[in-house]
């Protein structure tokens, strides 16, 4: 039997992933802005170059905290990173 999904909760899943993805876009495009690479996100961050690389392709998001450290880092709000501003 097929079931379906209450369209509420389609909805948090596809704005949640749309967010993941603009966070992601928007991650890499101001790290190669400021000529930062991979590396040196994660070395400022103190976690690995892997954690950057799921976080660029959507594949996992960041803790608030680290959110907030990473918008310090480039100079950009949290709004902005996760899409919610231009």
């Amino acid at each position: 039997m097929e079931q379906f999904v209450p369209f509420e909760i389609f909805r948090l899943i596809f704005v949640h992933n749309r967010t993941m993805s603009k966070f992601g876009e928007r991650l890499k495009n101001e790290r190669k802005l400021l000529k930062m690479s991979r590396r040196d996100l994660s070395s400022l961050l103190g976690i690995s170059i892997r954690t950057v690389c799921y976080w660029e392709s959507g594949q996992r998001e960041s803790d608030f905290d680290t959110l907030v450290r990473i918008s310090n880092i480039l100079g950009v709000s949290t709004d902005y990173l996760l899409g919610k501003e231009d």
